[in-house]
């Protein structure tokens, strides 16, 4: 395991959330959304460390628990939709290819978006977001940390810049709302922030953060950039048009500041597959 690049990135993003907190101290909501990705943090540092195995589990168990959250009906029907989930999950990191894994991801978070909410918040619907988005989402990003971390971190690094300054650009100067009806926070003038401050994260995977080649900077930075930053977004409005639908603000409460897994993970389960397609072509 490659401890000196782990450390690199457990400094980097421990000073970007240590930042953030301190320049928003005083709004405590924030606040607490900052102290809950330092907990999650540390743990994708530790299971990165003990191995891909270990990241694996982690993945399963953000797999489980989203698709626990989103599952409607008693604790049978929520177990026995999370088992398939996790041996569809298993099936994917084994054999799926990855363009396969990439448009079928695609596809099911371009119909939660665009699919009228009546067939949105159909239970059938639930199981074809969990089998068809989280569970290759999940497959792909343990597939991005074996036999080594470099590119899930990468992913990680790009994913957490967009979404952090997405969230602190919306909150200060976001005005104009391009789904109001969908996702009524997000603002252009987020996801510019965020696509600014992703595109510092690619300088940073180069440097401080060598977690990717160096190679081809210019377009491995553009191919980055747009993975990250469309993929994501795409994702994060899926998951947020689900829960739109079935009249719920956040998927559940287990993570103060964020809301549920789902709602913390939810970007990365769609960017995970794109960028494993882009590995696969060894494009990255």
């Amino acid at each position: 395991m490659p401890v000196p690049l782990l450390l690199r990135f457990y400094v980097f993003v421990l000073a970007e959330v240590g930042v953030s907190l301190a320049v928003v101290r005083k709004r405590r909501e924030t606040f607490v959304r900052g102290l809950t990705a330092l907990g999650l943090l540390h743990v994708v540092v530790l299971t990165l460390w003990l191995g891909p195995a270990a990241f694996a589990a982690f993945c399963s168990a953000v797999l489980a628990l989203s698709v626990w959250e989103a599952a409607e009906g008693g604790v049978a029907a929520r177990a026995v939709l999370a088992g398939l989930s996790l041996a569809t999950g298993a099936a994917a990191y084994l054999w799926l290819p990855a363009a396969a894994a990439a448009l079928l991801a695609v596809v099911v978070a371009a119909s939660a978006v665009f699919l009228p909410a009546a067939v949105v918040r159909r239970p059938a619907f639930t199981a074809v977001l969990a089998l068809g988005l989280m569970a290759p989402g999940a497959a792909f990003l343990a597939r991005l940390a074996a036999p080594h971390p470099g590119p899930a971190l990468g992913l990680i690094v790009l994913v957490q810049f967009n979404d952090a300054f997405a969230y602190f650009g919306g909150k200060r100067f976001g005005r104009t709302h391009p789904f109001p009806t969908i996702s009524p926070n997000k603002s252009v003038e987020g996801y510019a922030a965020g696509a600014l401050a992703t595109a510092v994260g690619i300088v940073v995977l180069h440097t401080l953060v060598p977690a990717l080649p160096a190679r081809d900077a210019l377009p491995l930075g553009v191919l980055l950039w747009l993975c990250a930053v469309v993929s994501a977004n795409v994702g994060d409005l899926a998951v947020s048009a689900y829960k739109r639908a079935r009249g719920v603000k956040d998927s559940g409460r287990l993570l103060p500041g964020h809301g549920g897994v789902l709602d913390r993970f939810g970007n990365l389960l769609l960017a995970a597959p794109v960028f494993g397609l882009l590995l696969s072509l060894h494009l990255i």
